[in-house]
């Protein structure tokens, strides 16, 4: 509990952070598996659910949206688009419709089947796995990003 209320400070406080999937659901309020609900973290306004099947799996496409938090790197493709993938049992369900998103899915499924990757203050979460491409320089972007901030 303790670990989860200093993760919630440090991010409410600006702490940037990036999160994939299992560290998604973690940072959702709770999360549901086979009937017993866990409190989470508690920044992502939203519940991490597992399900029997897969939610979300195998190539995506994404596209970057004006709430993508950092800043593009000319070798990034010039529409934003960037392949990943994902292969998740878990859904977010009750998010609300303020929810800020840095990804647009063009293929596969994302966290709602059209969105991936919530934005929330310094936070970049979503279900899909970014791979470090000649199309999307993710890493680079991200610690561009930090250094901007501190």
């Amino acid at each position: 509990q303790s670990m989860r209320q200093d993760i919630n400070t440090k991010l409410q406080n600006g702490m940037p952070a990036y999160a994939e999937c299992g560290g998604l659901m973690y940072l959702c309020n709770s999360l549901t598996w086979q009937g017993e609900r866990r409190e989470m973290v508690g920044i992502i306004d939203g519940d991490a659910m597992m399900c029997a099947r897969p939610q979300g799996r195998g190539y995506t496409v994404l596209k970057t949206t004006r709430d993508y938090p950092w800043e593009l790197s000319d070798s990034n493709s010039p529409d934003g688009s960037f392949s990943a993938h994902e292969f998740h049992f878990a859904r977010i369900d009750n998010l609300s419709s303020k929810t800020n998103f840095a990804f647009k899915v063009e293929r596969g499924h994302g966290i709602d089947g059209c969105n991936d990757g919530i934005v929330a203050g310094n936070l970049l979460a979503g279900f899909c796995h970014q791979r470090h491409t000649a199309q999307n320089h993710w890493a680079s972007s991200f610690i561009n990003f930090v250094r901007s901030i501190n």
